[in-house]
C-alpha cells in the first residue's frame, strides 16, 4: 500500500501547484501580466471621430488612440485594439476571461460606470450638443426646439446619446441607428433632423460636410470628462495611466494632442465657459422685460429629497439657476417637461403655472438667481392665481 501511498501525495502536491501557479498567474499585477505578453490590449469602439476609428483596412487614428499609445509606450510593449460597441461596452469590460486590458475612445467618466469599474482622470472635456443640416441651424436654438413631434432625432443604441436624448427629448421621435460614424450623413441626406453628439464630434463633421452644421456647440447641453476605463482590481495599471495623464498635462504634450485633432483644451490656466445666454425661458417662450421701480437681487439654495414634488406655482420675475448635486424635472401644466441634471443650468418660465419635482435617487440642490423688484415675491401659489 506504501507506493499508492506515495503516489497518492505526489499526485496531490503537483496538482496544489498547478492550482498555486493559477492563483498566482490570477493574481498577477497588470503591468506584469501585459508586459510579460508584449502588447496592450485596448477595446475601443472605432466609431467616433475623431477621438477612435477604424477604417475599413483595420488600421485606427484619432485622438484616443494616440493616448493609448502613449500608455503602451509608458509600458514598454506594443498596443493592439479590440473591437467593442458602445452596448456591449461595460459587458466586454467586465468579461472572464478578460478581452482587453482598458478601454478608450470618448468614454464619459459617469457615476454609473465607477460604480462597477474604474475609470481613469480625466484627459479630455466634453458636453452633449447636436448637428442639424446646415439649412436648419435658425431652426434649432435650444433643446426646446428639439424637444417636438415633427423633430425626428437620430442616435447610437446603448450609449450616453441615446440616454441624453430619452431623458431630454420625450416629445420627439427617437430613432436608433447601430453605426454612430454613419449618422452624420444620414442627417444631412434628410433621414433624420438631428444627431445628438458631443462637442468633440461635432466640429469634425461640420468641417468635412458642409451641408451639417452644429448651432450650438459653443453652448453645450452638459458638461463631462472623457477617461479611460478598465475593470477593477488593476490598481498599477491604473495608476500607471494616470500618471501617464499628469506628465502630459505637465510638460504640455496633452494640450498639443489636443490642438493636432482641434480639440478645445481645457486643463490649463483660468477656465471659463458660457452656461447660457438667451432671451427665452426653457418652454422656448419669449421672457419679458425687467421690472420696473427699485431692484432687488435674490439667490436662495434649494434641497429636494429624492421623490419629493413641489406644489403648483409661477414666478413673477425673472429667474435662473444651476444645479450643482442630482436631477430635477419641471413639467408645465400641459405636460412638457425638462429635465435639469448636475452642473447644468435652467432658464425658468415667468408667469406660467408649473411644477418640479426630484426624480433621481439621490437630494437635488439648486442655486436659483431671481431679479426681482422691491417688494415682490419670488413665486406665487397656483391656488392664488
Amino acid at each position: 500500500m506504501r507506493p499508492y501511498g506515495v503516489r497518492f501525495w505526489l499526485l496531490a502536491f503537483v496538482l496544489l501547484s498547478c492550482t498555486a501557479g493559477c492563483c498566482r498567474q490570477d493574481k498577477q499585477p497588470a503591468i506584469q501580466r501585459i508586459q510579460d505578453r508584449g502588447t496592450l490590449l485596448v477595446g475601443t469602439t472605432g466609431d467616433y471621430r475623431p477621438l477612435s476609428f477604424r477604417e475599413e483596412d483595420g488600421s485606427y487614428w484619432g485622438f484616443c488612440i494616440d493616448m493609448a499609445g502613449e500608455i503602451a509606450k509608458r509600458l514598454g510593449v506594443d498596443v493592439s485594439f479590440v473591437p467593442t460597441s458602445w452596448p456591449t461596452l461595460a459587458d466586454d469590460v467586465l468579461a472572464d476571461p478578460q478581452a482587453f486590458d482598458l478601454a478608450i475612445g470618448g468614454i464619459t467618466i459617469t457615476d454609473a460606470r465607477c460604480e462597477t469599474m474604474s475609470m481613469s482622470e480625466g484627459y479630455l472635456s466634453n458636453g452633449k450638443t447636436f448637428i442639424c443640416r446646415a439649412s436648419d441651424a435658425g431652426r434649432f436654438r435650444t433643446l426646446s426646439d428639439l424637444d417636438k413631434p415633427e423633430v425626428r432625432v437620430l442616435v447610437n443604441p446603448g450609449g450616453l446619446n441615446e440616454q441624453f436624448a430619452r431623458e431630454n427629448l420625450p416629445h420627439a421621435v427617437l430613432l436608433i441607428h447601430p453605426q454612430n460614424a454613419e449618422i452624420p450623413d444620414m442627417v444631412a441626406e434628410g433621414e433624420a433632423d438631428v444627431m445628438i453628439t458631443e462637442i468633440t464630434e461635432a466640429p469634425w463633421y461640420i468641417e468635412t460636410d458642409k451641408r451639417l452644421a452644429a448651432p450650438l456647440l459653443d453652448k453645450p447641453f452638459s458638461h463631462s470628462e472623457v477617461g479611460v476605463l478598465m475593470r477593477r482590481g488593476q490598481d498599477d495599471l491604473m495608476n500607471l495611466v494616470n500618471e501617464t495623464i499628469a506628465d502630459m498635462k505637465a510638460d504640455g504634450s496633452l494640450r498639443r494632442l489636443h490642438e493636432k485633432y482641434g480639440l478645445v483644451y481645457a486643463y490649463g490656466g483660468v477656465k471659463s465657459m458660457e452656461l447660457f445666454r438667451t432671451s427665452q425661458s426653457w418652454d422656448g417662450a419669449e421672457l419679458p422685460d425687467y421690472p420696473t421701480g427699485r431692484p432687488e437681487l435674490v439667490a436662495v439654495r434649494y434641497e429636494f429629497g429624492p421623490g419629493q414634488k413641489l406644489s403648483l406655482h409661477s414666478h413673477p420675475v425673472l429667474n435662473f439657476g444651476i444645479l450643482v448635486q442630482g436631477e430635477l424635472t419641471i413639467i408645465d401644466e400641459e405636460g412638457n417637461e425638462k429635465t435639469v441634471h448636475a452642473g447644468e443650468a435652467i432658464v425658468e418660465m415667468v408667469g406660467t403655472i408649473h411644477h418640479g419635482e426630484n426624480r433621481g435617487k439621490e437630494t437635488g440642490v439648486l442655486y436659483m438667481f431671481y431679479a426681482s423688484q422691491k417688494g415682490m415675491p419670488l413665486s406665487v401659489p397656483a391656488t392664488e392665481q
